[in-house]
């Protein structure tokens, strides 16, 4: 299998929003200087997509995206917006399961 196989079949892995993410970072797809690069970043965004928030672990519910699809709160904001409210979903990040600072928490601890 070269490079340029592995890379696809890879990326028919990824979501359909990551898979465009991808073609806007290479849109003529990546040189061959490139694929090595290329090919740990998608690596990368599978181990990620793999990642679930202790929350859910504990829980037991389970996201097909990890931590980038929202599915347990799809029927909250329905019955929410349902109600005529406005519904905004903060999706937990890595790096605030993991307890590490990021932009949210530091606006809202006013530091």
């Amino acid at each position: 299998m070269t490079q340029e196989q592995k890379m696809y079949e890879m990326l028919l892995e990824c979501t359909p929003s990551q898979q465009d993410f991808f073609k806007r970072l290479y849109p003529n797809m990546p040189s061959k200087k490139q694929i090595d690069n290329a090919i740990g970043q998608i690596e990368r965004t599978l181990e990620k997509n793999k990642i679930y928030t202790k929350s859910c672990k504990d829980n037991n519910i389970i996201t097909s995206n990890g931590y980038l699809d929202y599915l347990p709160y799809r029927q909250i904001e329905k019955k929410l917006q349902a109600e005529g409210f406005d519904v905004l979903i903060f999706i937990p990040s890595i790096e605030e399961d993991n307890s590490k600072i990021t932009c949210g928490n530091a606006i809202l601890s006013q530091r």
